[in-house]
């Protein structure tokens, strides 16, 4: 006998499926997690107790630190992983294309409080988000073309490719930068992105100020 499954059930099934996925995903990556941490705490203990026997700077000692770096390593990319299986999907549209993620440092922090907007070539500001706790930003772009006072840059044709990208703005450091990548929000679709902000400029010395007796020093007359 054949059996026949309609579209609906068939998007359903599909969903579900996907939903499962991620759980068991998710539940893998705590998995890891805590079998990582065990490994890093039993390695610490190793570590000591070479450096007790056989000195600090021994290789028994030199290769167990070097080992509790790549765990520190792995530890930081599994951390990261347990943080974006924490953050909620936005949900697509046909009139609008979500931007999510995080913005971190260069050493993996997430940057609270900065300003993430979506600007178009023109400049204008399509969406904007201010970062969460993790660094994490949430943000929605139309996927049609709207009039001027909306946003969307003028003479924009109604069924023109909206193109955009994402500039962040960190008030605390004094920071503000456009990302290289160009976004097209297409309908249904959505992006993740982790986007590292770079190391704010030194600020410049001021010049040393001058005292009042050095500027009124007169320089002594030839003899």
């Amino acid at each position: 006998m054949r059996v026949t499954t309609k579209p609906d059930e068939t998007a359903k099934t599909l969903a579900g499926s996907a939903t499962i996925a991620d759980k068991l995903r998710s539940s893998l990556v705590q998995l890891m997690a805590t079998m990582a941490g065990a490994e890093r705490a039993a390695l610490e203990v190793e570590q000591k107790r070479l450096a007790a026997k056989y000195g600090p700077d021994s290789p028994q000692a030199m290769t167990a630190g070097a080992r509790r770096q790549v765990l520190e390593l792995e530890r930081i990319a599994i951390d990261a992983d347990v943080i974006r299986q924490s953050i909620p999907t936005p949900d697509t549209g046909a009139d609008r294309f979500p931007v999510y993620g995080r913005i971190l440092t260069r050493t993996g922090d997430g940057v609270l409080r900065a300003t993430v907007t979506a600007v178009d070539p023109s400049g204008a500001d399509l969406g904007h988000a201010v970062t969460a706790d993790l660094g994490v930003f949430s943000l929605q772009v139309p996927t049609k073309a709207k009039p001027p006072s909306t946003g969307i840059a003028a003479g924009a044709a109604p069924d023109a490719p909206i193109v955009f990208q994402l500039r962040v703005v960190e008030r605390k450091s004094n920071l503000s930068f456009t990302n290289d990548e160009v976004f097209e929000a297409i309908p249904e679709r959505m992006a993740y992105r982790e986007i590292v902000i770079p190391e704010a400029p030194a600020p410049t010395p001021a010049p040393p100020k001058q005292t009042r007796a050095a500027a009124s020093k007169k320089a002594p007359k030839p003899r």
